[in-house]
């Protein structure tokens, strides 16, 4: 979930025109960040360790 603020200091940051693309893309940064942001917070997260056996498992499956 993005707040007010976020969207609001997001669109504050873009120049007089832009693209709606822009918006859009800014928008998901954000609403990622913090999804990433409330993972941490729950405990959601793995070591380092295991994501890299993790994925190199995944990419020699590949």
């Amino acid at each position: 979930m993005i707040t007010k603020a976020q969207l609001l200091e997001s669109i504050d940051d873009l120049p007089e025109e832009f693209e709606r693309e822009e918006v859009i893309e800014r928008l998901l940064i954000i609403d990622k960040y913090n999804k990433g942001i409330q993972q941490i917070k729950e405990g959601k997260t793995i070591p380092v360790d295991q994501f890299k056996k993790e994925f190199e498992a995944w990419r020699q499956s590949r």
